[in-house]
């Protein structure tokens, strides 16, 4: 996934120049330019996974709707120069493919200069944001989630907290900031999420019938540490170091009580019918029955028998058919 949170970077864009003003009224606002470098980790087990699924990187800018049309990246590796597609209004952003090694990402998108320009066809107004790519800032916490075992069979008639370690970021860096997103696995969209939050938080709490009953969702864990550049020549720029944790599970079926209930009346009825009609056709049934010594049947006698026949269906101990914490 090519997900660089682009609209806080552009919030921050805004926010920043209008601060800072423009000699020229008619000139573009500031644009962010950007880098992320990615790496990518797929949870299978309660622990925390410790070896790369693959890597990424990214290249964009982000910018005030309208101002530009097109944009590209030239930078030390073999790709340059990049043509950078304009994904939405205020974000330019390329990804690269899944990369299997650190090696062949390095190879691919080297330390050195990125420049980063937004250009206008139609007014040939151009802007260029610059970046001195010469390190790596990753934490050295690997984000997993720590209950992972209660996501699949999850009720999602209940609420549900997902939790996860804190983690402290790269002292090189300018913030940290933890991720959590929850996409459906059939549309790619997403469902919900809880972004931009400080790296001390530890768990995201998602209320009752956000998730369907018997579906399956991706859930994206990323530790995000971000170094963020001067503004210069128009530009803002910012490098990304995530860690990214995938993983996948699926939800509980909706309860049903089937035809218990239905069933049971009717052959309680057609039962208490049949009985009447007996007491007609013999009324010194019942006394006979008493004079004998026969006892009716207890009531867990019938309850268990109805239980056999497939009328009743119980909930078992531990089962949790209606409530998953």
């Amino acid at each position: 996934m090519s997900v660089t949170r682009s609209q806080f970077i552009a919030a921050t864009t805004i926010v920043l120049s209008a601060l800072i003003g423009s000699a020229d009224p008619a000139s573009a606002d500031p644009i962010t330019a950007f880098i992320f470098n990615n790496t990518a980790y797929e949870q299978t087990s309660s622990s925390a996974p410790t070896t790369p699924a693959f890597y990424f990187f990214n290249i964009g800018a982000t910018q005030t709707a309208g101002d530009f049309n097109s944009a590209s990246a030239t930078y030390p590796g073999p790709g340059s120069p990049q043509s950078l597609p304009l994904m939405n209004p205020t974000e330019f952003n390329f990804g690269s493919p899944r990369i299997t090694s650190s090696g062949a990402l390095r190879a691919a998108y080297p330390f050195g200069t990125y420049s980063i320009t937004t250009t206008n066809t139609m007014t040939s107004a151009s802007t260029t944001g610059v970046i001195n790519y010469t390190a790596d800032y990753f934490t050295s916490t690997i984000p997993y989630l720590t209950n992972y075992g209660a996501l699949n069979g999850l009720n999602p008639a209940a609420t549900f907290t997902f939790s996860f370690p804190a983690f402290t970021p790269n002292p090189s860096v300018t913030q940290g900031f933890t991720f959590l997103t929850i996409y459906d696995a059939t549309s790619g969209q997403i469902v919900t999420g809880d972004e931009f939050q400080p790296p001390s938080t530890t768990s995201f709490t998602i209320p009752a019938n956000t998730l369907a009953p018997s579906h399956t969702y991706d859930f994206e864990l990323d530790f995000s540490d971000r170094l963020n550049g001067p503004f210069v020549g128009n530009a803002f720029t910012a490098q990304g170091f995530d860690l990214r944790t995938n993983g996948s599970f699926t939800t509980a079926p909706a309860p049903s009580i089937g035809l218990g209930l239905p069933v049971f009346l009717a052959v309680g009825s057609a039962w208490f019918g049949a009985r009447l009609l007996e007491r007609k056709r013999n009324p010194t049934s019942r006394n006979q029955t008493v004079l004998t010594g026969a006892k009716p049947a207890p009531n867990g006698l019938l309850a268990a028998a109805l239980i056999a026949i497939g009328f009743v269906k119980p909930r078992r101990h531990g089962a949790h058919l209606f409530n998953v914490a």
